[in-house]
């Protein structure tokens, strides 16, 4: 009885046998006049001077054993591919987004597999304490609008009247900064106009823009961040990943243009269409407004993975969710547009020219509704783009709790402020939310 032995060879697509490696490395048969060796496990790869032997089916009586039928189909598959030439090479991918290189310390974040390494524990651990800042903003913000509806009245000279004061005067701005009473002498020096509202977009558009462009330069054309991005998405972001879906990079792309979109309008109609009054915000106010934006859309860069892309193009990762989300976002941006504009014409003559600074009960679209509806429009358009970073992003829901009680704590002032010098407003109003809060 002999054996029929198939060549395997071992690189990639596989290449023709190499009949010399099968003359120089085939084990001698068991037979008459030669003593029995021990053969290896049928089935099995036997590797031999560097070639790697495969022991196939008995032959001799013409019929294959059904145990090792598949082996052998697949030995003849490699020899039909190794005859009908070598296969063209795979598309090479694409590089990381964020690549690292010069230290030791990226390397092992790199080599860092599943639940390997310190790199995904890491990432995930610095997510974990991102969201959690948004989280915590947001509890202070709830904390103050439950102080504030339920808070006794200070006595009056003691030490509750000035903390109770630095607290209203720091949740206040605008006009329910005159429901307060008279501010001191060194409280007043740390008032700036409302006006400079316009200098928190005029940020957000500066910096905002910049990511976007990096991001889409990254995304497109191959390029990498600026080393000082790198390393703060790498503190705050994604090293290592096990699991990565291309319309990631869609949804993460998608949300930082809607940010720099909705920065850009509403810096256009803080500069064309508000008309400011004398009103005032805490400086304290004004530095917390110039760095959220910052924040935010940094936030935003780090929800983008670092893996390497499989190479297909953004136009096939649209998903449902991204439609979607964009929708709820062009929905809510026009009602907001709609709203402020309801408030500035309330200020203007019919010609557009401003004719007074005093305020007035506005009406129309939501304002039939709730008292503050660009602040409930605020709100859904940080909702549509959670729904476009897929509802299932973390650390943008903790954003989107902060701006649900920033928002809430707002216009529970100004519906305050409207019922206390208006006293034929409608009742029906609420002052957040339509037919809730």
């Amino acid at each position: 009885m002999t054996l029929n032995r198939t060549v395997l060879n071992s690189e990639p697509w596989g290449t023709p046998p190499q009949t010399s490696c099968q003359q120089h490395h085939s084990p001698p048969l068991a037979g008459p006049g030669h003593p029995a060796r021990s053969q290896p496990t049928k089935g099995t790869p036997v590797q031999a001077a560097g070639c790697q032997l495969f022991q196939g089916t008995t032959a001799g009586t013409g019929v294959k054993s059904r145990r090792h039928g598949p082996a052998l189909l697949w030995a003849q598959r490699q020899g039909q591919r190794a005859a009908a030439g070598p296969r063209s090479a795979a598309r090479a991918p694409r590089a990381p987004l964020f690549p690292r290189t010069g230290s030791g310390r990226d390397s092992a974040a790199v080599g860092a597999g599943p639940g390997q390494g310190p790199g995904r524990s890491g990432a995930g651990a610095m997510l974990a304490v991102l969201a959690a800042g948004w989280s915590l903003l947001a509890a202070a913000f709830l904390a103050a609008l439950l102080l504030l509806r339920r808070a006794p009245a200070p006595r009056p000279g003691g030490a509750g009247l000035v903390i109770s004061g630095l607290f209203q005067d720091l949740i206040r701005y605008g006009k329910t900064k005159r429901g307060c009473g008279q501010l001191p002498g060194w409280l007043r020096l740390l008032q700036v106009p409302k006006r400079w509202f316009t200098h928190f977009y005029v940020v957000s558009v500066l910096w905002n823009g910049f990511l976007l462009i990096c991001l889409f330069r990254a995304e497109f054309l191959g390029e990498s961040f600026p080393s000082w991005i790198q390393d703060m998405h790498h503190a705050l972001g994604r090293d290592s990943q096990s699991k990565d879906t291309d319309s990631e990079h869609l949804s993460a792309l998608l949300v930082l243009l809607l940010l720099w979109l909705h920065s850009c309008r509403r810096l256009a109609e803080c500069l064309w269409t508000s008309v400011f009054s004398s009103g005032v915000i805490h400086i304290v106010q004004y530095c917390f407004g110039l760095g959220y934006y910052i924040a935010v859309g940094s936030t935003v860069l780090c929800q983008v993975p670092t893996n390497v892309r499989n190479g297909k193009r953004l136009s096939v990762q649209i998903c449902w969710y991204h439609i979607l989300g964009v929708m709820m976002y062009v929905w809510a941006s026009l009602h907001q547009h709609r709203c402020l504009a309801i408030l500035a014409n309330l200020r203007k003559s019919r010609s557009g020219k401003v004719v007074s600074l005093s305020h007035s009960v506005p009406f129309g679209d939501w304002f039939e509704s709730v008292s503050c509806p660009h602040y409930f429009a605020e709100l859904l358009i940080y909702v549509s783009m959670a729904i476009t970073l897929g509802m299932h992003n973390v650390t943008w829901w903790c954003v989107v709790m902060y701006v649900l009680f920033n928002q809430a704590l707002a216009a529970v002032l100004c519906h305050e402020f409207y019922q206390k010098n208006f006293s034929s407003y409608p009742k029906h109003r609420k002052a957040f939310v339509p037919l809730v809060f």
